[in-house]
């Protein structure tokens, strides 16, 4: 951790000195404004980057999968028009429930949950399928936590973190979510899970991917392939004069011990690392005494579309608040997905970008620029995850009497890059706790990453 925040602090010393060198040599009257503002930008749709965190879908009472990215498999997408009805129309009724109705409803009905990251506004949906709204469907402002739809009925219930709303007589159509359910339940090597509250005798909201050790999953084997060579100077210059838009006269250029450039035009300032990824910073023009989340998402989407060249829509995986000095702004990160599956990295990095935006101007950003190749595909074998977790019950526990079940919020099948990127991009297992998450080798049961953010902030 300290070793961390030395590197952190010599990389902003550095574009310190940038910054305050730049003030005396370069031209302030250039045609290129400050400020990721200036460039000239498509309308950002945020369709393409905002979805549910995950897509549990029931089948049947003991029939179930989850979808790590339903917006790629077009899940999420295909209830717009549900949507579009809620937020639009006024012929439906709205009523409290409590979480016996909630899940009781659930378990009895063929049905789609979606969940939510935190922090998650009820009406960035509305804004995310660009719906007017007409209605005042749930006067609260409270986060959204989970929507779930009965595909049979039509009736949904909307939880935040405040209430449970359940609509009924909604007169709105199913038939391209229930369409897209059926073909999912027919297709081949689909990983099904199973609820713990048939181990552990009481609800819970935790599934298990179902395996044993006759189970197997085929997934594709990747590759990684960065857009710069920190070892070929030209090559990094190229990327630089690609980012600012500009010459390479007006550029400055510091190489470090470690073969990484920093290039500064004006008060910008990029890092491209050894490790392949991008570091950017720009001191912000002025003091923002107010947060507006819908204008700091589109800012971030565009600094990636348009400055980073990221042609993979990525998706909205976190949302924090942070402050600089006295000025209010977010920490949007986003999450990169290869077949339905979240990329981790072995590295000391959860997401694959994170950009810092005040209102609409964004101040850093940090992205793991890189391409990914297909290899060959190859079966994924698991013994029984449960074995898994009784090995080391010791990283879950919370409670010395506690079944570690009780103590995990999410196991899921992950891509991970390794440290040596030469070695393939392959599935492995991930479970997540309150205080942190640890990854595993999927045929060894190999501990290979752990984050804890207790010990982190202490």
């Amino acid at each position: 951790m300290r070793e961390r925040i030395k590197t952190a602090l010599l990389f902003f010393l550095i574009i310190f000195a940038i910054y305050l060198s730049s003030k005396l040599w370069i031209d302030f009257s250039s045609e290129r404004k400050v400020g990721i503002e200036a460039k000239e930008k498509e309308k950002v749709e945020l369709k393409d980057y905002i979805s549910a965190e995950t897509a549990i879908v029931n089948f049947s009472k003991d029939k179930h999968t989850v979808l790590d990215n339903p917006g790629e498999q077009g899940l999420f997408q295909s209830f717009k028009g549900f949507f579009s009805d809620v937020f639009t129309k006024n012929d439906y009724r709205v009523s409290l429930i409590g979480e016996d109705e909630y899940e009781k409803a659930i378990e009895s009905s063929r049905s789609v949950v979606f969940t939510f990251i935190d922090k998650f506004p009820l009406r960035l949906i509305a804004r995310t399928f660009n719906i007017m709204e007409k209605n005042n469907f749930i006067n609260d402002d409270s986060n959204l936590k989970e929507v779930a739809i009965l595909l049979y009925s039509g009736s949904a219930m909307f939880k935040t973190d405040a209430s449970i709303y359940k609509i009924t007589e909604l007169k709105t159509s199913l038939s391209l979510p229930n369409s897209i359910v059926n073909n999912l339940e027919l297709k081949p090597n689909l990983t099904y899970y199973y609820n713990a509250s048939t181990i552990l005798g009481e609800k819970s909201p935790l599934y298990i991917p179902y395996q044993d050790e006759y189970a197997s999953y085929i997934f594709d084997k990747y590759t990684v392939a960065h857009d710069f060579d920190i070892l070929d100077r030209d090559n990094a210059r190229s990327f630089a004069q690609r980012f600012f838009n500009k010459e390479f006269k007006y550029l400055k250029e510091l190489e470090e011990k470690d073969f990484s450039k920093i290039y500064s035009y004006d008060s910008e300032v990029i890092k491209l690392k050894y490790d392949g990824s991008i570091e950017y910073f720009d001191p912000l023009k002025k003091i923002y005494k107010e947060r507006n989340l819908l204008k700091s998402i589109e800012a971030a989407i565009a600094f990636l579309q348009d400055y980073i060249d990221e042609e993979q829509p990525l998706k909205l995986s976190k949302i924090e608040e942070i402050t600089s000095e006295d000025s209010l702004g977010y920490r949007i990160s986003f999450d990169y997905y290869l077949d339905g599956l979240k990329l981790n990295y072995e590295k000391d990095s959860d997401h694959y970008a994170s950009v810092d935006v005040f209102m609409d101007e964004v101040r850093f950003a940090s992205v793991n620029k890189a391409s990914f190749n297909k290899d060959s595909a190859e079966a994924f074998y698991t013994k029984n995850i449960l074995e898994l977790i009784d090995k080391n019950a010791i990283l879950f526990h919370t409670g010395t009497d506690d079944n570690p079940l009780k103590s995990i919020d999410k196991i899921s099948i992950v891509y991970l890059v390794m440290k040596d990127e030469d070695e393939a991009i392959t599935p492995k297992i991930r479970i997540d706790t309150k205080k942190g998450y640890f990854i595993f080798d999927a045929k060894t049961f190999r501990l290979i990453k752990e984050r804890d953010y207790e010990l982190e902030q202490s």
